[in-house]
């Protein structure tokens, strides 16, 4: 934030309260203007005010450089080619908690995979290493599926599902999945209807993910079941059950794009169900811009 707009915060602050309509879109869209950076000032100037309309409409500044910011973000990550799920579900979850650094979500990676590569050896196979991560990850840690609130908003935030060790499918995948790379194993997520898994790629073979084909795939991974190991024939089954044609795309690994996509869709799911209209058009804000990247 500029000097020169530090000078002017105090008296736009005293017109928010002006019953003149322009007056206040016009002070609204200054404050707007400042960015991220003012924030701390809006917070505040909340709490030190008896006002209902000021506290309501600073809530409103508030939440809409938020929301604009974290629009700018994501654009930036989709231009520079959303190679990482990991971090775009990060700045999703950074609208709802804006305070969240990615630092706070590094390190608990990091002493995850740190603990798993600690066991490791040359001498592994696929599945003990998957057997191993799943050690790791859902008995030491504690990781389990969240059941009971399966629809609960707080499922599809990345920062929630770390710290509380619950999360819905896409979550603990992608936990999963982030700890699998960093200990360089050709892991990617599968997107399935209503579900989410992961692909375990044969390590030998030297393709990009959009390029490998099933007979690549040495076989899949259920996090959200405690990292039970799939074939095709589960997969296949499941896909009957739910009454839904078997397809391409039901078998092989997704795009960053479509893991963030997934979760952003779970949001406007999850509040649309609780009743919260403005969360909702939030989401949907985010999930037209990601839809854009996937279809341009």
């Amino acid at each position: 934030m500029k000097s020169m707009d530090i000078k002017n915060i105090d008296s736009l602050l005293r017109l928010l309260d002006d019953p003149d309509k322009r007056v206040f879109e016009e002070v609204s869209s200054q404050l707007k203007g400042l960015g991220s950076g003012i924030i701390p000032e809006l917070e505040k100037a909340w709490e030190i005010s008896f006002n209902q309309v000021v506290q309501e409409r600073l809530e409103n500044i508030i939440e809409e450089i938020q929301v604009s910011e974290t629009r700018q973000i994501l654009t930036n990550w989709l231009e520079k080619g959303a190679k990482n799920a990991f971090t775009g579900a990060f700045y999703i979850a950074r609208l709802q908690y804006p305070d969240l650094e990615f630092s706070h979500l590094d390190e608990t990676v990091e002493k995850i995979r740190k603990d798993v590569w600690l066991e490791f050896n040359d001498q592994l196979t696929a599945l003990e290493k998957v057997r191993l991560i799943n050690h790791i990850l859902f008995d030491v840690y504690g990781f389990k599926p969240n059941r009971t609130n399966f629809y609960a908003p707080q499922n599809n935030y990345i920062n929630i599902a770390m710290d509380s060790r619950m999360g819905n499918p896409v979550s603990l995948s992608l936990i999963y999945q982030e700890v699998s790379h960093r200990l360089s194993l050709p892991v990617h997520g599968v997107l399935l209807p209503g579900q989410f898994i992961l692909a375990y790629i044969d390590p030998y073979i030297d393709k990009p993910p959009e390029m490998i084909k099933a007979d690549d795939i040495l076989f899949y991974i259920h996090p959200f079941n405690r990292g039970s190991v799939l074939g095709k024939k589960e997969i296949d089954e499941y896909l009957k059950e739910q009454g839904v044609e078997a397809s391409e795309i039901y078998y092989l690994p997704c795009k960053p794009v479509q893991i963030v996509t997934r979760i952003v869709s779970n949001l406007v799911f999850a509040y649309n169900k609780l009743g919260y209209p403005e969360k909702v058009e939030q989401y949907k804000d985010l999930l037209n811009i990601l839809k854009s990247k996937r279809n341009g």
